[in-house]
């Protein structure tokens, strides 16, 4: 625009003129160009080789990017592992530094099972029924511990074996207290109704003096006449004994009632009542193997 304007503002001649001077000036530039790239090839044939290898570094350097690309996910994955199996040992650490802290209290946890069994063998029922109150606690607390459900399981165990243990206790010839004990004892392991525990007191004092009879009947030294006399001797006391026993017991259970028939579903009647009846057959049976007055 500026060179239109200064050739408005040229003469005629200068016009006419321009033309030559633009195609010489032309031709001297292109002399120059020319120049230049001849004093200058090796330049030119540098930045050829230098673009030339550029491109071939781009197009290097865009493969591995594609590559790396496809190998981002998999990296990903594999960071996600590690990261997860860092949480778990992190985790796995923290439960091994707790276990070291609780170290004490776990060695007496783990003793559990073996005091309680140690107690049922020595008979010492107080200190198992608190082992076993601290055992069930513990497993109603943390329920989804296995070790604790071990442990409830070895002292439920034991308390079976108690159990039998006190039953046998039952069917031996014990006092007053000690059948008072071993009803305590069956009542706090609470296993049995008082129902249940009223019969099972009556069959187990029942296998007692059935052990007695049949030492008796079966002893043939003696003859009919001593027989007899011992079996209505075992028959009257242990009946006595066992009956005082079950009320000693009971009583609190009986609420006041005199009529025991009435208060414990007739249990202690009915006993009482077949004892009394295989007694009398015995004696029937024996009357008839009496020969003289004399036996």
């Amino acid at each position: 625009e500026r060179y239109l304007l200064s050739l408005l503002s040229y003469g005629l001649e200068r016009v006419s003129a321009e033309p030559d001077r633009l195609a010489n000036e032309i031709e001297t530039v292109k002399k120059e160009t020319e120049s230049h790239a001849v004093n200058n090839y090796s330049a030119f044939l540098q930045s050829a080789v230098c673009v030339r290898s550029v491109r071939e570094e781009l197009e290097h350097s865009g493969r591995l990017l594609h590559q790396v690309a496809a190998e981002v996910a998999q990296l990903q994955h594999a960071c996600a592992l590690v990261t997860e199996k860092a949480h778990k040992i992190e985790e796995d650490r923290n439960n091994v530094q707790t276990t070291s802290q609780q170290h004490n209290q776990l060695l007496e946890l783990l003793e559990v099972p073996q005091l309680m069994d140690t107690a049922v063998r020595n008979e010492y029922y107080e200190e198992a029924l608190e082992l076993a109150e601290f055992a069930s606690k513990m497993a109603q607390k943390h329920s989804e511990i296995a070790l604790v459900a071990s442990i409830q399981k070895s002292v439920d165990s034991s308390q079976r074996s108690m159990q039998q243990q006190l039953l046998l206790k039952l069917q031996s010839n014990i006092q007053l207290p000690a059948c008072l004990q071993v009803i305590g004892v069956l009542r706090r392991l609470r296993k049995h109704s008082e129902h249940e525990l009223r019969f099972l007191f009556l069959s187990c004092r029942d296998s007692w003096m059935q052990s007695a009879l049949n030492q008796v009947v079966g002893n043939h030294t003696l003859g009919s006449y001593q027989q007899l006399c011992k079996i209505t001797d075992i028959v009257r006391m242990h009946t006595f004994e066992i009956v005082t026993q079950y009320r000693a017991i009971f009583l609190d259970y009986i609420s006041g009632q005199e009529d025991d028939s009435e208060a414990d579903g007739g249990l202690l009647f009915a006993w009482a009542n077949r004892r009394i009846s295989g007694c009398t057959e015995l004696i029937g049976k024996g009357l008839g193997k009496i020969k003289e007055g004399s036996q």
